[in-house]
């Protein structure tokens, strides 16, 4: 069970769907009268520890993308470089030294959604 999301370079929308999981059973929980007062109280308290739009930036995140991860903007173009070395079988051959990585990341990044979570943009392929 995932409790918080920190950010990473690549986060996973399992990770992310678990997060939810949690966080919406602390919602019920915190609702449901087969609880005492006291029990209520501390799901309330758990809850409380979240920021509502950061619970709500991972909801969009999850439902509106299918893609199955959303790579942190900080590393991006690492990623789109790693990506092209694997596509095109460029890491360790001489052919990447005449590879324009910095061309490809920008144009790789058009194939993808920008996501804000905490301030920090993701991107996800849709």
């Amino acid at each position: 069970m995932i409790t918080d999301i920190d950010h990473a370079s690549i986060l996973d929308r399992r990770d992310i769907e678990s997060f939810l999981d949690y966080y919406d059973g602390l919602v019920a929980d915190a609702a449901d009268d087969d609880y005492t007062d006291i029990e209520r109280i501390e799901f309330q308290y758990l809850l409380d520890e979240y920021d509502k739009v950061h619970v709500l930036q991972l909801r969009a995140m999850v439902s509106d993308s299918r893609d199955d991860s959303f790579i942190n903007e900080g590393y991006m173009a690492e990623y789109a470089r790693e990506y092209a070395d694997e596509v095109f079988g460029l890491d360790g051959t001489g052919a990447s030294e005449y590879f324009d990585y910095e061309k490809y990341a920008d144009n790789f990044i058009v194939d993808y959604t920008s996501w804000e979570y905490d301030g920090v943009t993701y991107y996800s392929r849709d």
